[in-house]
């Protein structure tokens, strides 16, 4: 998902992850797959992307997360996100 999303390829990473059930991925998982679509979809449909941030929010909140997503997991995208 993530070479998917580095190499610009948007419409391969969404064919790929929206066909990912949550229950086939463990929260942190799953916390990467709705960070891709949220930001895959910003652009192209911005109620989508706000419907994958909603559901990411709400993985953060159950896991109380917040303060690890935003140590770990928005640095790596920010990294990524420049490499474009």
């Amino acid at each position: 998902m993530v070479p998917c999303y580095r190499q610009k390829e948007l419409g391969k990473a969404i064919a790929l992850l929206e066909n990912i059930k949550p229950s086939e991925l463990n929260p942190l998982q799953e916390l990467y797959k709705l960070t891709v679509l949220e930001k895959v979809w910003a652009e192209k449909n911005p109620e989508k992307s706000a419907h994958y941030h909603a559901q990411k929010r709400g993985i953060l909140d159950k896991y109380d997360a917040h303060i690890y997503y935003r140590k770990e997991v928005t640095p790596l995208f920010k990294k990524l996100d420049t490499k474009k």
